[in-house]
């Protein structure tokens, strides 16, 4: 062994201890606290900080892990003790997340026409749908010059602030939410960011009857304003660098109007087909070169059941004079198990759209039934009935009457 090295040792243990402290303190983790977690105890811990022990690989590893690291700290943690990175830092474009790339494109895709987007821990923009193009359409060339930062993007003068209508009120969640992820995990490059960002915009007094949570972004567009709402989905257990620091911000439209305004601008682009506001919920095509009589739906489980329910009573109006009880006892209690989930169970008309559904049957024999959302079903013949309340989503589908 060398003096240099030997020499050096006691400087690069002395910073191992002193970052490990930094993070602890950022934690708000006593040196108790953290043996525990770690499975270690205090002492060494405290030998650990103040240089005079030296720790393996793997209680690096499980200190940072108890610490609650990102991966790139913990790369860094690991350098600082003397070890070598234990998690790879990848690209986007390699050829070893190529699987990977194909998937969040398959997900951005499946989410047009409303935007979706990829971005790192610093707000860069990786991918992004066609949709997309509702942002960055129109901006100037210094803005969209690689890297492309989408918090610059929004708040930047020249970028989509004359665009956004509630500005002063959605503009200041960007910068507290990076101020949130600075306070947990300091970055020198996002420290710059906000500090850029937070001249953008301008601190109003809060109002009275300020809620504290994030409002949807209102956005001025050609074909009128639109109103959207955030989701994230971040990679939880990815063991890359990179991918752990991924973001998929998927907006969603906050309103009707806004749905149909994005629909009609993905139509007159091109990009997608329209779709009409009142478009059927069963939607059956031929599959290939198979049979006629073989089809692929794309339907709620609800109106499957519905149908299959409806054909069975069709049978039983053909065979039994129309009555439910003309079929085999096993048919009917199988029918009244499914009844809840079948949005036309009884042969009930629903209309698109969630307003006002009503359902009506009239079963041969039976002079007048009347179904009521409220109500139980009765019919002058005195036959008894249950209604079944239930909904899809949010979506109320109205009562529905299984006649026993």
């Amino acid at each position: 062994m060398t003096a240099s090295t030997v020499a050096g040792r006691p400087a690069r243990q002395e910073s191992f201890g002193a970052e490990l402290r930094r993070w602890r303190q950022r934690r708000r983790v006593s040196q108790l606290e953290l043996a525990l977690r770690a499975g270690t105890t205090q002492r060494h811990l405290s030998f650990v900080e103040t240089g005079r022990s030296v720790p393996g690989r793997g209680m690096v590893v499980r200190l940072a892990e108890s610490l609650g690291l990102p991966l790139r700290e913990r790369n860094e943690l690991l350098m600082h003790a003397g070890y070598a990175p234990a998690y790879p830092d990848s690209a986007i474009g390699d050829e070893d997340l190529h699987a990977v790339r194909e998937a969040l494109q398959s997900i951005l895709a499946g989410h047009e026409p409303y935007p979706a987007m990829i971005v790192n821990r610093a707000g860069e923009l990786l991918l992004a749908n066609r949709a997309c193009g509702l942002f960055f359409d129109d901006l100037p060339p210094h803005l969209l010059a690689p890297p492309v930062n989408t918090r610059r993007v929004a708040l930047h003068p020249e970028g989509l602030a004359s665009r956004i209508v509630n500005f002063d009120t959605w503009a200041p969640h960007v910068t507290d939410s990076l101020q949130r992820e600075l306070r947990r995990n300091p970055d020198p490059r996002l420290e710059a960011l906000l500090e850029e960002l937070q001249r953008y915009i301008t601190r109003a007094p809060l109002p009275a009857d300020h809620l504290g949570f994030a409002v949807p972004l209102e956005l001025s567009t050609p074909r009128g304003p639109v109103s959207l709402i955030t989701t994230l989905t971040t990679f939880a257990t990815a063991t890359d660098v990179l991918l752990s620091e991924l973001r998929m911000e998927a907006f969603l439209p906050a309103d009707d109007c806004t749905a149909e305004r994005l629909r009609q601008r993905a139509a007159g682009t091109g990009r997608l087909p329209a779709i009409e506001p009142d478009e059927r919920l069963l939607d059956l095509q031929p599959v290939g070169d198979l049979p006629a009589t073989t089809w692929s739906c794309r339907a709620p489980v609800s109106c499957v059941v519905g149908l299959v329910i409806k054909m069975f009573r069709r049978f039983a109006a053909s065979v039994g004079g129309g009555s439910p009880m003309s079929l085999p006892p096993p048919l009917r209690r199988s029918i009244r198990s499914v009844s809840p989930y079948a949005g036309e169970s009884t042969g009930c008309s629903m209309r698109h759209g969630g307003q006002g559904r009503r359902a009506a049957h009239r079963p041969a024999g039976a002079s007048q039934a009347r179904v009521a959302s409220d109500e139980r079903c009765r019919s002058q013949r005195g036959r008894k009935s249950q209604v079944h309340r239930h909904r899809v989503g949010n979506a109320p589908l109205g009562s529905i009457c299984a006649w026993r």
